[in-house]
């Protein structure tokens, strides 16, 4: 209100101002709640830490645990670990190639491929069954070091690297899977064996 000439009168916001007050009001009621379920052993997780989680191109979602890798569809969960082919369990990251292909990097046993059982489907079709997989396992380097994969990346050429407690490798595909071969990262005054890449 303002006084002019001892007469109160009444001084209205402007209609912007006031839509403006309304929106700041009203934005949070209308936000959407997403619900928020929590899993753990109870639900079927190996172990209650996780290391990592990813989604794959199916929607899939992967949990990297320390007894090894669990796919979640949606109503419970499917492990690999020892049993399945998975030696070394304790599982850092994981990565679905532009091909399909899964590889698993742990933290001390390198880089794991998983191998998929692939079969026929009536109407003549194949189908691959990711719950009978089995992996193959790939060293990283030869110290204890190299083959504690902190995280795996696919490039735009396909290639596959990998970091590690020991620097940076690159997978070379050839007839028998491919082998990893160091990749200088060029950090003056620090071996690149020193290097943990994250």
């Amino acid at each position: 209100m303002s006084a002019g000439r001892g007469i109160w009168k009444v001084a209205w916001p402007r209609p912007a101002s006031i839509l403006a007050v309304l929106a700041v009001v009203v934005a949070p009621t209308l936000a959407e709640q997403l619900p928020l379920k929590s899993y753990r052993v109870a639900e079927g997780l190996p172990v209650d830490y996780v290391r990592c989680i990813k989604q794959d191109s199916s929607g899939f979602m992967w949990f990297g645990t320390e007894r090894g890798l669990s796919r979640f569809d949606g109503q419970r969960f499917t492990h690999y670990g020892i049993n399945e082919g998975l030696s070394f369990p304790t599982v850092s990251d994981l990565i679905q190639t532009r091909q399909g292909d899964y590889w698993v990097a742990t933290n001390g046993g390198g880089v794991y491929q998983m191998l998929r059982f692939v079969g026929a489907v009536p109407g003549g079709g194949r189908q691959t069954d990711a719950a009978n997989a089995r992996f193959k396992a790939h060293r990283v380097g030869n110290s204890p070091a190299s083959n504690r994969v902190n995280v795996l990346f696919e490039d735009l050429s396909g290639r596959i690297w990998a970091g590690t407690d020991a620097g940076l490798f690159q997978l070379e595909v050839g007839k028998e899977g491919g082998e990893f071969f160091a990749v200088p990262v060029g950090i003056p005054s620090v071996a690149d064996s020193d290097v943990q890449v994250w």
